[in-house]
């Protein structure tokens, strides 16, 4: 995770290499109702944009973010929305994760 977070911080005007960096869920958690928040969540995946990378959402908790993060062009979260905590030994059992 300290990776994903690293690939923002822009050191040296070279090429950045990283997949799947994830916005911060105190940002996400906030953008549907304060638009600092939005104009940030919007900013970070933008910049996931121009890097050409994939930007995951953290904190996705219930349907009205989730709609608002998608509108936003984000299509991958993680949060109890997309799926509660489980056991890892469970995931080769599940055929899909809903």
């Amino acid at each position: 995770m300290a990776r994903d977070k690293a690939c923002f911080k822009l050191a040296r005007s070279r090429p950045i290499i990283c997949h799947g960096p994830q916005i911060d869920g105190s940002f996400v958690k906030n953008a549907v109702n304060d638009p600092i928040s939005n104009t940030l969540v919007q900013a970070m995946h933008n910049i996931g944009n121009v890097l050409n990378v994939t930007t995951i959402a953290e904190y996705v908790e219930n349907k009205s973010l989730r709609d608002a993060l998608y509108a936003m062009g984000i299509s991958y979260g993680q949060g109890y929305y997309v799926s509660k905590p489980f056991d890892v030994e469970l995931l080769s059992q599940k055929e899909t994760l809903s």
